[in-house]
C-alpha cells in the first residue's frame, strides 16, 4: 500500500524514513511519537496520527473551504472596485 508525505503529499515507498521531495521525516504507522493522540480518517476510516494527508488512502485532510471562500470574497471586492473606477471615469470624462 502506498504512503504519502504529510508535508508535501508526495507518494512514498513503504520503507523510507524521509521524503525524497521535501526531506520531511516520515513517521511509521507503528511509531507512537504522536503522544498517543490518533484520529480517524473521514475517507477510509483508518486510525491515523495527526497529519495533513492520510497515509493510507492519500486524501488531503486540510480544510480547503476557507481558501475558496477567501478567493471568492477577493474576487467580489475586485469586481466592485473595477465597476466603481469605471463609473468614476465615465463621470469625469463622460
Amino acid at each position: 500500500m502506498s504512503k504519502f508525505c504529510d508535508k508535501c503529499g508526495a507518494e512514498l515507498s513503504d520503507d523510507v524514513k524521509f521524503c525524497d521531495k521535501c526531506g520531511n521525516q516520515i513517521i511509521n504507522d507503528n511509531d507512537t511519537s504522536s503522544n498517543g493522540v490518533t484520529y480517524s480518517c473521514p475517507y477510509c476510516g483508518k486510525t491515523i496520527p495527526y497529519s495533513t494527508r492520510c497515509p493510507h488512502c492519500g486524501k488531503s485532510l486540510k480544510n480547503e473551504d476557507g481558501k475558496k471562500a477567501g478567493i471568492g470574497i477577493i474576487g467580489i471586492i475586485l469586481f466592485f472596485l473595477l465597476v466603481g473606477i469605471a463609473g468614476f471615469l465615465l463621470f469625469i470624462f463622460g
